[in-house]
């Protein structure tokens, strides 16, 4: 073919080079390239049934037009993307338990578990609330009640680091969520 984003290969397969590409990408990502994987497996295995992978996973599709000619061929390029993104995880965590990670990847790391640590937080405080109703939320009761929480936790902490002149806003803040973190965990528990 004459288009330069179609290939032909040695085997007649044709493909789109750049989609093939994108797929690729969103089979590296560290956080749902595994999930993306068993998608794209299980659209292989269902063939000839059109796969359902739309909107932000519309190019894994590009993987599946492969598979049409050529089943083992794209489940060898989905094992090959999962095997670079499984390195490409075990160098980080080596990086990180060494003191060699960049400090790209260590700010990334830590916002990733901040993240976790407040998405813990809210869900404690919705177990404790949903205790303290002795039934379930409704979804948009909870997301009532954690826009209320975020609220409450952003007065409070302003609160205290005016109370706190001098110390750094950082510190106060991580002193704060931990405290909250504790604080919903025995909720949650109790």
């Amino acid at each position: 073919m004459s288009d330069n984003t179609h290939l032909e290969t040695d085997a007649g397969i044709v493909y789109d080079r750049l989609r093939l590409r994108e797929a690729i990408t969103l089979l590296l990502d560290k956080l749902y390239g595994k999930s993306r994987s068993d998608r794209v497996r299980t659209a292989i295995k269902n063939l000839p049934k059109p796969p359902r992978l739309y909107y932000a996973m519309e190019a894994l599709n590009e993987i599946v037009v492969i598979a049409r000619q050529d089943p083992f061929l794209a489940i060898r390029i989905v094992d090959e993307a999962d095997k670079r993104r499984e390195g490409e995880i075990a160098r980080l965590e080596k990086a990180l338990a060494t003191g060699n990670a960049t400090a790209e990847e260590r700010r990334k790391e830590v916002l990733r578990q901040n993240a976790a640590k407040y998405r813990k937080r809210v869900n404690d405080a919705i177990a404790a609330r949903e205790k303290y109703l002795g039934r379930r939320m409704t979804s948009e009761e909870r997301k009532s009640y954690t826009q209320e929480l975020q609220r409450t936790w952003k007065l409070a902490l302003e609160q205290r680091v005016k109370e706190s002149p001098g110390t750094n806003r950082h510190a106060v803040q991580k002193a704060y969520a931990d405290e909250l973190n504790d604080r919903m965990r025995k909720k949650a528990e109790h």
